[in-house]
């Protein structure tokens, strides 16, 4: 009887969605019932044996990149079971490189996590370094690369480990028709040798080429498993269904789709496996030993206490710092100073951002003689709260006031999350999609080279503090900053990928209306406006394109 090569059993995949990293800390002392999740992957099961490839298909959102990610066993499932008989290597754009280091320094790292000797690393180092040709770029840090590059490393470096299954995520989306056409042809290979390949690709004609059999994942769920003409023919139905609705139709329908995504676990099969699960390795609250409660409480408040180290120093001196200058008066008496007090209550010193289009700032705090406007998601320091209406802020070493509405200070930093430029596509003009990576290419460039090579310039534009140079035929304008090129702006066509809004919650800037977004990964940052259907993208150590 032929066995199974992977074998997935009612498979979940729930994320907890937080507002901000401090969230995550209060859950873990006391967690709490109702929290928003997110199941990016629900009560999905299939057999795959040896020797098949395997297409998976599906529109923005629907799960594939995590189901790429469980395949590989870079994330466990939150409940169900995965058996994988042998071992799996991951390709997708850049995953698994370590920004730091060199490409050559990648490929050894990498071949060492695959077990491989140094012999056999020495061995196969000029293959994957033929294969890639990137040229000197291989001696450079990987995050001076474009996604082209990183794509072409992370595919020669796992095609030549040789694992007994592949996991191809969007990896041939980027890079020429010459890597391409190289790397079908390796994946051919591995399909002759009999290995085992799972192919993700937005790509039909390519699905159709390779797959044997074709998965469709729908926001989360299989909707098809089968054969890989019915699969994809069915498929199409459904995308001509789909294109065929409004506007409002479409988004509607998606906002249906990510609810029901974000609602409560309600799948019977998952609730046996976790009722299995607690019975098996859980121990009953009665049966703790009573001492042992007592440890795990007293290790609990060290670990708070450790906490208000880090942050504040010694805490016990500044509170009795605080207590005495709050209630000492001059002469010496304990009477408490209630202006003082209500001075001390306002002061804040909070990072915040900047959430509505154009905050006004003014020199006084009655706000009647203004003196500049701060753009969304400029970042600011709020030092104290003047009334309930006004703030006191700092930036570059200018005080202020403004509007309490203007500032958003639950996110006091905006960090890197894990997003790509090829996340953002499905949203973006069909004309950056074809060739982005040219486009993207200018990005900290001189103006004078955009001018030389670029064709189709229709007009100038000279703003306060920067110049706009339009490709009016392309619905593409590059921001230039004292003769550099600093950003990118690109036309919208559709709305956010309900997988991209996903990561962004807790992890971005929103403005009051959420008509404006602001977020960034470890190379760019981004700014939607959802109003003018418009997306900026600049470099991370680039000129803040809000200034």
């Amino acid at each position: 009887m032929k066995q199974p090569k992977v074998v997935f059993k009612n498979v979940v995949k729930e994320y907890t969605l937080f507002k901000k990293k401090s969230d995550k800390l209060v859950e873990f002392f006391m967690p709490k019932k109702g929290n928003h999740n997110f199941y990016a992957v629900r009560d999905v099961s299939f057999e795959v044996y040896a020797g098949e490839t395997i297409g998976i298909i599906g529109i923005n959102g629907s799960g594939k990149s995590t189901l790429s990610n469980l395949l590989a066993q870079v994330v466990p499932p939150t409940s169900g079971s995965i058996e994988i008989d042998g071992e799996t290597s991951l390709i997708a754009i850049s995953v698994g490189l370590n920004n730091q280091l060199s490409g050559l320094e990648n490929i050894e790292l990498k071949c060492l996590m695959h077990g491989m000797g140094m012999d056999e690393i020495k061995r196969i180092k000029p293959l994957i370094i033929e294969f890639a040709d990137i040229g000197n770029f291989i001696d450079q840090p990987v995050k001076n690369y474009s996604s082209g590059m990183r794509s072409r490393l992370g595919f020669a470096i796992s095609v030549h480990t040789n694992p007994d299954i592949l996991v191809v995520d969007e990896a041939l989306s980027v890079g020429d028709q010459t890597f391409y056409d190289k790397c079908m042809t390796k994946i051919q290979e591995f399909k002759d040798s009999g290995k085992t390949i799972f192919f993700i690709s937005h790509s039909l004609s390519q699905i159709k080429q390779l797959s044997d059999r074709v998965l469709w994942m729908q926001f989360g769920e299989v909707k098809e498993f089968g054969e890989t003409r019915k699969v994809i023919n069915l498929y199409k139905e459904f995308i001509t269904w789909f294109n065929n609705l409004s506007e409002k139709e479409k988004k509607q329908y998606k906002r249906e789709m990510f609810e029901k995504q974000s609602g409560h676990h309600s799948f019977n099969n998952n609730r046996q496996i976790s009722r299995k699960e607690k019975n098996r390795g859980a121990i009953k609250r009665d049966n703790i030993n009573p001492f042992y409660k007592i440890q795990l409480s007293i290790l609990s408040l060290l670990l708070i206490f450790s906490m208000f180290f880090m942050v504040l120093g010694n805490p016990a001196e500044a509170l009795v710092h605080k207590f005495s200058e709050l209630t000492l008066d001059k002469s010496g008496g304990n009477e408490v100073d209630e202006e003082k007090m209500d001075s001390a209550i306002k002061k804040l010193n909070e990072n915040g951002f900047i959430q509505v289009n154009s905050a006004d700032v003014f020199r006084n705090e009655d706000l009647t003689e203004k003196y500049k406007e701060l753009n969304f998601a400029n970042e600011v320091k709020v030092l104290a709260k003047v009334d309930q209406h006004v703030y006191q802020i700092e930036q570059n070493n200018e005080i202020g006031y403004t509007s309490i509405d203007n500032i958003d200070t639950e996110i006091n930093s905006l960090q890197s999350i894990d997003i790509t430029i090829n996340e953002l596509l499905p949203m973006l003009s069909e004309s950056f999609n074809d060739s982005y990576q040219f486009y993207l290419a200018f990005l900290g460039g001189e103006e004078t080279q955009l001018k030389e090579k670029m064709r189709g310039i229709t007009e100038e534009l000279n703003e306060e503090s920067q110049k706009k140079i339009v490709l009016g035929y392309e619905d593409i304008t590059y921001l230039v900053h004292e003769g550099l090129v600093n950003g990118i702006t690109v036309k919208v066509t559709d709305s956010l990928p309900t997988e991209v809004e996903s990561k962004l919650k807790g992890h971005s800037i929103v403005s009051t209306d959420e008509k404006l977004w602001s977020f960034k990964s470890s190379e760019y940052k981004f700014f939607l406006n959802l109003e003018a259907d418009e997306l900026t993208i600049q470099f991370n150590n680039k000129i803040d394109y809000a200034s």
